[in-house]
């Protein structure tokens, strides 16, 4: 009876087996790890514990630089911002880094809209265009600071700077087919201008973004003309 007891009494309080994880322990390879080995969702949760590892950066933005219209693509941006700042920190954000890090962040954009199944499954390829705008503004210009802004019939029109290169786009966001965004560039503080870059926003989007224009020496700013044949623009910038 005794013994009995106690073999009880030994299996009740004996160590768990621990379950085996295969993030890796250097700091290089533990950011790849989160960057590029595991789901989205795995890496959103492992954000936000308290145990997680001081030698890398973890502090994100989000989708805090742009309107992303109805689609929520925050957890995308955050792993984006947590390749992005420690490839740099780490001296790993070359024109291939930085481009993987970007590929990246379409198949997350990507694997957001896959979530519209169903009766929903309408909405996948609106998601999807939209998701293509913010890869192509990433893509464009980096990290991004909203330098102006103005508002036009639900339209906002951004003048994006990069924050890492000499370069800026404009980003229309809550348009409709045929509107159009560009950029008005200046050598005399707006005295007169070129327009650069003119871009359509194309079914299903609601969205669109320049291609990236050169922004040293200049003065810039963003327009938009709102179909039906209204313009607007931002002030000037000189970034």
């Amino acid at each position: 009876m005794g013994v009995a007891s106690g073999l009880v009494l030994a299996s009740l309080v004996a160590p768990a087996v621990a379950v085996a994880d295969d993030e890796p322990a250097e700091p290089l390879a533990k950011t790849d790890w989160h960057l590029f080995e595991i789901p989205l969702g795995e890496f959103v949760e492992r954000l936000g514990r308290e145990d997680r590892d001081g030698r890398l950066i973890w502090r994100a933005d989000g989708c805090t630089f742009t309107d992303t219209g109805t689609f929520v693509f925050a957890d995308a941006c955050r792993r984006h911002d947590f390749g992005h700042r420690n490839y740099v920190a780490q001296g790993r954000f070359t024109t291939a880094g930085r481009k993987r890090i970007d590929d990246r962040f379409r198949e997350d954009l990507e694997a957001v809209c896959d979530g519209y199944t169903g009766w929903r499954s309408e909405r996948a390829a609106a998601c999807r265009a939209a998701g293509a705008v913010l890869h192509d503004l990433v893509r464009s210009v980096g990290r991004a600071r909203p330098a102006a802004v103005v508002s036009q019939s639900g339209r906002t029109i951004r003048l994006h700077v990069s924050v890492d290169e000499p370069a800026a786009v404009a980003h229309l966001a809550g348009g409709v087919p045929g509107d159009w965004v560009w950029v008005d560039r200046s050598w005399d503080s707006g005295a007169s201008w070129s327009q650069l870059g003119p871009t359509q926003v194309r079914r299903p989007a609601t969205s669109a973004v320049t291609p990236p224009i050169w922004s040293h020496y200049v003065s810039l700013r963003a327009c938009g003309l709102v179909h039906g044949g209204r313009v607007a623009c931002t002030r000037w910038i000189a970034p």
